[in-house]
């Protein structure tokens, strides 16, 4: 059933003004495949997506689905955290290497966050940043286990009418 009897023809497209407060103006996907690790214990980039608001009195929806990593068996984390361009705005987790039994610690780890700060209407990249804090030892990104076990880590943005 049409939820309109309105012909196409006679439909007007709706503008980004018209639409309601709460309306998803638009998605943008950013994804990683690949494995990458740090000893480093200043923040790394590891995954990023960019947007650019409609207008500055949108906000962001920022989704994460990220795969990490530590050595099991030593004292250190990794952190993880979520950046607006260089600003932290989210510490999404940190992941211990107390694993028993295992070759690594690994975790799936999913934080959303709505971001209301942005105002503006120039492009804003999102980026999850990692590190390890005891550089004697690695974090890793999309580590799954070792050998081939490799598994894949997204960022989802999405632009919400203000």
């Amino acid at each position: 059933m049409p939820l309109s009897k309105i012909p196409n023809s006679m439909q007007a497209a709706l503008t980004r003004t018209e639409l309601p407060t709460g309306s998803v103006i638009q998605i943008q996907t950013g994804g990683s495949v690949g494995w990458t690790n740090t000893t480093s214990t200043s923040m790394v980039d590891a995954l990023t997506c960019s947007i650019t608001p409609t207008a500055t009195t949108s906000k962001i929806f920022v989704m994460i689905n990220v795969n990490g990593g530590t050595v099991a068996g030593v004292t250190q984390y990794g952190k993880f955290e979520l950046y607006r361009d260089s600003t932290l705005i989210r510490r999404i987790t940190d992941i211990y290497g107390y694993a028993i039994n295992h070759n690594n610690y690994n975790t799936d780890m999913s934080s959303n966050y709505l971001d209301d700060g942005v105002s503006t209407t120039s492009a804003v990249t999102y980026k999850v940043k990692f590190a390890t804090s005891n550089s004697s030892n690695y974090v890793g990104f999309n580590n799954y286990g070792t050998g081939n076990n490799r598994t894949s880590s997204t960022i989802t943005l999405m632009e919400i009418a203000g």
